[in-house]
């Protein structure tokens, strides 16, 4: 956003981000696949991983601001012993550290992250939180439950393994993209939403053959099951983070 934009952003509809739930569908379906594959022989994580893991496999510092749904704690629960623990038992020197259950989230827009907390990203975020102030107020969110379906656990641009999510039905999609495309508004984004909720980031070394198949088996197999996960708009807020496995509740959609 130009700064001298800032005092007078306009909180209207924003629907640049809207492609209607068939296309989505056809989108997300066409590389979400629960027959698990690397596609390589050694696997090479993302470059970003650098710069929120370290060399120990422990988050290093990466500051930012986000607007996620918080889980239930039952859901936390369900994906974390059904995803995180097995993948964590298996081969957990492929992965940074294990992310905490109380932070599972699925992520509804992001917003600023950085590596390095200097006065350009602070400044970006305090503008940040401003207008998301002036939009929470502005829109009056109801309470209201959003009903979602597993894909499928999926890597995510070679940074993570997460699991995907995707809408019940159009109605849930409409909802959805409803209050994703107020958010984007704010600060837009060069990719399409694509709803998950990220069980590991891999190491920053990467892994061969063997620890690929046997990933692959696990996913493959873990797979087999989909499940609904509700998501209540009284759980969306906007957070922010200091690493991967640190975030902070800032202000809630529903007052």
């Amino acid at each position: 956003m130009k700064r001298e934009d800032f005092l007078s952003f306009d909180l209207g509809e924003n629907m640049s981000s809207y492609e209607g739930f068939d296309n989505f569908m056809h989108r997300i379906l066409s590389f979400q696949k629960p027959d698990f594959h690397f596609g390589v022989e050694r696997f090479v994580p993302s470059g970003s991983i650098p710069g929120k893991v370290r060399e120990d496999r422990s988050f290093s510092t990466f500051v930012g601001d986000t607007v996620v749904f918080n889980l239930s704690e039952v859901q936390k629960k369900i994906i974390f012993e059904r995803y995180i623990k097995p993948l964590y038992e298996a081969v957990p020197h492929c992965f940074a550290e294990m992310l905490q259950e109380h932070t599972l989230h699925m992520t509804l827009h992001d917003l600023n992250a950085s590596a390095v907390c200097d006065y350009d990203v602070t400044e970006s975020m305090f503008e940040t939180e401003v207008l998301m102030a002036r939009l929470i107020e502005a829109l009056k969110v109801k309470p209201q439950t959003i009903s979602m379906i597993t894909t499928c656990a999926f890597n995510m641009v070679n940074t993570s393994l997460v699991l995907g999510l995707r809408p019940a039905t159009e109605d849930d999609y409409e909802k959805l993209m409803d209050l994703y495309c107020h958010v984007d508004k704010i600060r837009s984004l060069p990719y399409p939403f694509t709803p998950h909720i990220t069980l590991a980031y891999f190491n920053r070394e990467g892994f061969g053959i063997e620890e690929i198949r046997r990933i692959e088996h696990l996913l493959t197999y873990l797979n087999k099951v989909c499940f609904e996960v509700p998501l209540s708009t009284e759980s969306l807020v906007y957070q922010k983070f200091i690493s991967m496995n640190d975030y902070f509740n800032v202000l809630p959609f529903v007052k």
